[in-house]
This record gives C-alpha cells, structure tokens and sequence, in this order.
C-alpha cells in the first residue's frame, strides 16, 4: 500500500493542531484520485457535511473533530442499531 502511505505523509506534514474532521482537503492538498483511493480503501467516508476517517485511521493519524460532542461515527451506529429493533 505505497499509495496510502503516500498520502498519509501528506497528512502528516500538516501541524496537529490543523488536522480537522470533517475533512478540509484543501488544506492537505489532495488530489481527486488520492480522495478516490482513499474512499475505495475505507480510510475516508462521505456524509452530508464532509469526509471523515474511521477512529483507528483518525487516531493514527492525530487528526481530531472540529466540533465537541459525539461523532458522526458513534451516531450513525447508533441510527443503524435503532433502525434494527
């Protein structure tokens, strides 16, 4: 996967303190195929309001929420079990 990590090093080159999710791409410079990649690969989701890393990559990769309060992940975890009973 040289691919991936090629792009984490994109990631990783930008301070801590600017890695955000939802994702600003802009920011980190990534190409539409990189973004594509990523997508394919499971590293980046698309919701409503942006791209977002499931908490294993985003931990890994020091990126924190732009918000406080639950994530997106926990959330929709929450709607798909709900949606099951």
């Amino acid at each position: 996967m040289a691919v991936a990590e090629e792009i984490f090093a994109k990631f990783r080159k930008v301070p801590t303190e600017k890695r955000f999710l939802p994702l600003d791409t802009k920011s980190f410079k990534i190409t539409s195929s990189e973004m594509e990649f990523l997508i394919q690969q499971g590293f980046l989701i698309k919701l409503d309001d942006g791209y977002y890393m499931p908490e294993i990559i985003r931990y890994g990769l020091d990126f924190s929420y732009k918000a406080r309060g639950r994530s997106k992940v926990l959330s929709l975890l929450k709607k798909a079990n709900s949606s099951n009973y």
